[in-house]
């Protein structure tokens, strides 16, 4: 095996790194037309496809979509929420979306970026619609105060 394979593929991983934070800087920062938006989901869907494939390889480290999965998944679900939060989104691409990531759930990387967002969607929802800290429940509180008052033991009442 050439010793300068290793090197090189770090090299490329982090410029596809650096690319992506860029694009992740443009849709956090950046005001787009529904085209614009369009462009850059399709490049993202395409690019998610072509560097990953279907299945995830065996030695995830040793190639460029082992290394980039998680940074690509979540750069395509940000921008996908992004994108829909500011103009509406084709069903032609919906349909590309769904076809993309359901070709790659055998991607751990996918499942457990995905699982972070609905959390977050369910913290965000949650916040704004019911006014409810998902971080700090009412019953949380109590179930706490109740377990630090069991721990000092039983009280002693005095006659």
């Amino acid at each position: 095996i050439n010793s300068h394979i290793p090197r090189m593929l770090e090299e490329q991983t982090d410029t596809c790194k650096r690319v992506l934070n860029i694009y992740r800087y443009m849709v956090m920062n950046t005001r787009m037309d529904n085209a614009t938006w369009e462009q850059l989901l399709l490049v993202l869907l395409q690019i998610t496809s072509l560097v990953l494939g279907e299945s995830p390889p065996k030695k995830k480290v040793t190639t460029l979509g082992g290394k980039l999965a998680p940074a690509i998944f979540q750069t395509l679900i940000v921008t996908w929420i992004k994108a829909n939060l500011n103009v509406m989104i084709s069903r032609e691409l919906w349909d590309r979306f769904l076809h993309v990531l359901t070709s790659l759930t055998t991607w751990e990387e996918l499942i457990k970026e995905w699982a972070k967002t609905l959390e977050t969607l369910t913290r965000v929802l949650a916040r704004h619609v019911y006014n409810l800290d998902l971080t700090d429940l009412p019953l949380d509180r109590l179930n706490e105060h109740k377990s630090k008052r069991g721990r000092r033991g039983p009280r002693l009442e005095n006659n």
